[in-house]
């Protein structure tokens, strides 16, 4: 960290060791795609049914079904073949912010109505979802920065009946770029990275998903970066 720990920003100081080197100059950016923690995943994984828990780590290949409509819209395809776990761990953004008044009023269609929450929380997404909620959906949403992760851990009925219906909810996780700050030097990649973190008007303590990936991480660990 640079900055004091009592200082409003929390600015960090990066530095990777390209393998192999590559050679950058003055206005070069650095991809940076970054990996969801295994606490997240292990808790999205127990919100899910046993049905699709159970079978978390086996080997599957992904491919688009015709018949599940993407609740948002991805931007790459998905890797393939891999594990459910896996494909979380890495590939899905669980920060993405972009969940919209079309994707609650698409969620509904997954509300178990026998779980407990069932008939209040599909009547609550509803209403998010209708043309009269989209002033109240838009503070839920923006206001407090909640990102599809958050949406799934709220309305815990929602129950996806497949793989497919669940990754038609997700977003592929795409590279973040980074303005160099440094010369070239051996390999080695230095960034200034300003954390994104705050606390919302209610009261919700939020992070970036990238920034959660940068603060999260140790001296020698890997990453998936590109120049």
């Amino acid at each position: 960290r640079l900055t004091p720990a009592d200082w409003f920003q929390d600015t960090r100081h990066l530095a990777f060791t390209l393998d192999p080197p590559a050679a950058h100059a003055p206005g070069d950016v650095l991809h940076v795609l970054p990996e969801n923690s295994a606490a997240e995943v292990d808790r999205l994984l127990s919100l899910l049914p046993p049905s699709i828990r159970s079978s978390a780590d086996s080997p599957m290949t992904v491919s688009t079904s015709a018949s599940v409509e993407p609740l948002i819209r991805p931007t790459h395809a998905w890797p393939s073949p891999t594990t459910l776990r896996s494909l979380l761990l890495t590939s899905a953004d669980l920060g993405y912010t972009g969940v919209t008044v079309d994707t609650l009023h698409a969620l509904s269609a997954h509300v178990d109505l026998s779980h407990p929450q069932g008939p209040l929380q599909y009547s609550k997404l509803r209403s998010l979802g209708s043309a009269e909620g989209s002033r109240l959906c838009r503070s839920y949403l923006t206001s407090e920065k909640r990102t599809i992760s958050d949406v799934l851990y709220d309305f815990t009925s929602v129950s996806f009946p497949s793989v497919s219906a669940l990754l038609g909810a997700l977003r592929p996780m795409r590279a973040r770029e980074f303005s160099i700050a440094s010369c070239e030097e051996d390999g080695r990649v230095e960034l200034c990275v300003a954390v994104k973190e705050g606390t919302t008007k209610l009261g919700r303590e939020y992070i970036g998903g990238c920034s959660r990936y940068f603060t999260g991480m140790e001296p020698g660990a890997g990453g998936g970066v590109e120049r």
